[in-house]
């Protein structure tokens, strides 16, 4: 209690996110955004800290530096995409560079720690990344391991950085937060090396907040576990002050929605690891509608009515 504002390292998964937290913050705490500066995502906290001097990568010269290379590359248009992996992985030069914030992000390894194709093909394996895509690219007519390394080389001539180096340079330098207590949402959604920064991050604080939801891990293509989460409660000290909360109400679905996603949870999801506690909806009713749509997802418009909100619940695979 009492902690400056500027003492509090807030951190959080998206950008959009981020920015919501500080609004929030600022109308609370009727603050300035200057004062909320370690308020933000993993990857603006680690830019901001040892990256500050290098200028983050555009597309443009992403997809200069595969022209050069012979390789075709799919600018892609968000940010949320690039942090998220999001691309076209049909194209080459974007399954490259997809597998390598993959490899790096699990491995915590960049391709200079790599001396040669195998080990590069050996720790692959080890990461048991499932996307079959990617075993394309050691039987390629281009050798992956030669090209990722003329990418770090291009990196580095230009001083550029890309999402996935910042998190690693912060990793490789033991990064850890300037500040007396640490929040950290969204905790479900962490890749291994997010991970290893918040363990880092975490060791010297006065207080740790955590939070997040196993049955809402929505980046497992971008390596997130649950477990992480999992795990952290697990090893709770609830003898020395340690404390789990598990929120009993949602503000978010309707009762009927929340019964029908529950249920869905229930059966499907591991329930091993996977508890879902009953959860009370602050809201009632909602529509349930449940359709199989082959191919076409635009046809998803045909049960959807513009002048009610809808929540999808799809899978992609």
């Amino acid at each position: 209690m009492g902690t400056p504002l500027h003492r509090i390292c807030f951190c959080t998964f998206s950008k959009a996110a981020a920015e919501e937290a500080r609004e929030r913050l600022m109308l609370k705490f009727n603050c300035v955004k200057e004062d909320l500066h370690l308020c933000g995502t993993i990857h603006s906290i680690c830019y901001k800290k040892y990256c500050a001097d290098k200028k983050v990568i555009r597309e443009k010269q992403k997809s200069l530096f595969f022209k050069i290379h012979h390789l075709d590359y799919e600018i892609i248009r968000t940010d949320e995409d690039l942090i998220t992996n999001e691309s076209n992985k049909s194209v080459p030069g974007n399954l490259i560079l997809n597998f390598y914030d993959k490899f790096r992000m699990g491995s915590c390894k960049d391709i200079t720690q790599i001396k040669s194709e195998k080990e590069l093909v050996d720790t692959y394996i080890k990461l048991n990344i499932t996307s079959i895509e990617y075993h394309d690219l050691f039987s390629n007519t281009f050798n992956i391991y030669k090209i990722l390394v003329e990418y770090e080389k291009y990196l580095k001539e230009n001083d550029l950085i890309d999402f996935a180096g910042m998190l690693l340079t912060a990793y490789k330098n033991g990064f850890t937060v300037d500040a007396d207590v640490l929040v950290l949402d969204e905790f479900q959604d962490l890749s291994p090396i997010q991970f290893f920064l918040y363990r880092l991050w975490a060791k010297d604080k006065k207080e740790v907040y955590i939070s997040g939801d196993p049955n809402q891990t929505i980046y497992i293509f971008n390596l997130a576990n649950a477990d992480f989460l999992l795990n952290e409660i697990k090893g709770l000290d609830l003898i020395n002050g340690d404390e789990e909360i598990i929120l009993p109400k949602t503000y978010r679905m309707a009762s009927k929605i929340n019964t029908h996603c529950s249920e869905y949870i229930n059966k499907h999801m591991r329930k091993d690891k996977h508890v879902h506690t009953h959860i009370e909806p602050v809201k009632q009713g909602g529509e349930i509608i449940e359709e199989d749509i082959e191919g076409d997802l635009n046809r998803i418009g045909e049960f959807i009515d513009p002048a009610k909100s809808t929540f999808n619940l799809a899978r992609t695979n």
